[in-house]
């Protein structure tokens, strides 16, 4: 016989265990009755007035409320109260009833309040393990046999939530963007995906465990793209997490599959968000360069995703994300700058420019309008890239070499475009070529410079490297129609007569970032305040 619901009440606060344990046995006696076709309304009734007693003994104890919104508490407040809930989940299996009913067809029947209330629970004990297990490593873990019968059971949640996720997609559309809890189920949802992918993380034998077909790393991405970025993870760490599932759980197969959920998305909604992300506060350093593998990867991986991305706007975003400087203060794109040599930014900028491939393929085949694309912007992350290089000090040199396999083809490919589009001008946007020679007039010759005095080094693998790179610079140069005497006297004011003709006289380059340079004083006034090289100069200093 159920408790007394108040006795039950009682029994959470007082003997967390012994609660558990009845609540488990009335799911499991309704599980059979409602195999049988015997459940009654009063069953499913009294049932869910302890589930939701339960859930809400979890939620006082482990959630704080600002208002109608959701807060977490500190971790040592629910590590506090939540070890004796903790014990009592393990002791008594609760986890494993409560996954195995969320992973059962038949509890997508029940109320809405049911389905809430459940996911409080099961989200409630994966908060707690996550933090005290993982995290702070306050608790004993659970045996490896439960992780591997958790993992297991999960597989059956995953494919019920992407068999309904129209439903919970509908419930979430009515929800008020400014009410936080008006989100609660899809985010208790996403949070459970989180935490299950880092028990898995945390345990590496269990990786591989999980019955096939597994949708875990799809609603991970589902969930990404359903929930708003100030509900959500506001640096796409949920759609990396997705990422992290497919590499360690996913057969070439089943990866294809994945990015074919993913496009079933949305393919213009999931590369409009990506975009958009580049250019989030919060979004920088690795969270910054896992978003730029996922759009420089989706777009080769999937033909929709990659119509979606020629339709957008990116190379701003591109150029503009070398520059952010999150807490651990990457360097500035500029070689007089004291700090670390920023292998992690080189990496990103090889994605950055790989990305690139992708842009430029487009504006090539003529799938991708010129206006998406500014050549400038181009030309920028290009020269950056060979700034971070050029950055790297005499005792690090030698590790360049690693990546001259990924970094020429780039320069080379922008040498074969240029090449073609003087042979052929219906090849390649003429646009885009013009806004990129602009570009390259006001620092071409100044970074060959640079590259050849590099190339005089002691260590002969560094200078065979900066040798190729000085060659490939010069050929564009060349094919840009840049001569080497001339380069360094036309003005960067756009509006002078020495833009695009040589000056007979000397120029003055600019005190602030030594790039661009000036015939006279009222070009550099009128490129400031008119031309916008205020900022420029101040992104080129890597100053915000």
């Amino acid at each position: 016989m159920a408790p007394d619901l108040e006795a039950f009440k009682k029994a959470l606060r007082d003997d967390p265990a012994s609660a558990l344990s009845d609540m488990v046995e009335e799911m499991q006696q309704n599980e059979f009755k409602f195999m049988r076709k015997t459940i009654t309304k009063a069953d499913k009734d009294r049932e869910a007035s302890l589930l939701h007693a339960t859930a809400l003994h979890l939620d006082l104890y482990v959630s704080k409320r600002k208002g109608d919104e959701v807060a977490e508490p500190p971790r040592d407040t629910l590590l506090r109260v939540g070890k004796a809930i903790y014990h009592a989940c393990i002791s008594t299996n609760f986890p494993l009833i409560l996954a195995h009913e969320m992973g059962h067809p038949w509890f997508w029947t029940r109320t809405q309040s049911y389905k809430d209330d459940a996911l409080t629970c099961l989200w409630t004990y994966m908060r707690i393990y996550s933090w005290g297990c993982i995290g702070t490593k306050a608790l004993t873990p659970p045996p490896e046999s439960f992780i591997h019968r958790m993992n297991c059971r999960s597989t059956g949640i995953w494919t019920q939530v992407w068999k309904h996720r129209a439903d919970i997609q509908a419930i979430t559309d009515t929800s008020s963007k400014k009410n936080v809890a008006g989100y609660r189920f899809a985010y208790g949802l996403q949070e459970t995906c989180v935490r299950f992918q880092n028990m898995i993380e945390a345990n590496v034998n269990v990786r591989v465990d999980a019955p096939k077909p597994n949708k875990h790393a799809s609603v991970l991405a589902w969930s990404w793209g359903l929930l708003p970025y100030d509900i959500t993870s506001p640096d796409n760490t949920v759609l990396d997490a997705a990422f992290e599932l497919d590499k360690w759980e996913h057969d070439a197969t089943e990866k294809r599959q994945f990015i074919a959920d993913i496009a079933s998305l949305g393919a213009d909604s999931v590369m409009s968000r990506l975009v958009q992300s580049m250019s989030l506060k919060s979004m920088y350093d690795d969270m910054l360069n896992n978003t730029v593998y996922h759009l420089d990867m989706l777009p080769r991986e999937h033909l929709e995703m990659r119509k979606a991305f020629d339709k957008l706007s990116v190379t701003g975003e591109m150029a503009a994300a070398l520059h952010k400087r999150g807490p651990k203060r990457w360097r500035a794109i500029r070689p007089d700058m004291e700090v670390p040599f920023p292998k992690r930014q080189l990496r990103m900028w090889i994605g950055l420019a790989q990305g690139l491939d992708v842009v430029s393929e487009g504006l090539a085949k003529g799938t991708r309008k010129p206006d998406t694309a500014s050549g400038r912007d181009i030309y920028t992350i290009l020269q950056d890239g060979l700034y971070l290089l050029l950055d790297a000090p005499d005792n690090v040199r030698s590790i360049l070499n690693e990546y001259e396999p990924h970094v020429k083809p780039i320069f080379s490919q922008w040498v074969g475009y240029i090449r073609k589009q003087k042979k052929s001008p219906s090849s390649f946007p003429e646009s885009v070529i013009d806004e990129f020679r602009e570009a390259a007039k006001e620092s071409w010759h100044s970074i060959l410079t640079q590259l050849r005095d590099a190339s005089k080094g002691p260590e002969k693998t560094v200078i065979n490297f900066m040798r190729s790179m000085s060659s490939v610079w010069a050929e564009l140069g060349v094919e840009l129609g840049l001569e080497e005497e001339s380069t360094e006297q036309f003005c960067s004011w756009t509006q002078c007569q020495w833009h695009n003709n040589p000056s007979a006289e000397p120029l003055r380059n600019c005190s602030g970032c030594s790039v661009t340079r000036y015939c006279s004083r009222e070009c550099q006034i009128s490129d400031w305040k008119q031309g916008g090289h205020k900022a420029e100069c101040r992104r080129l200093q890597g100053k915000s």
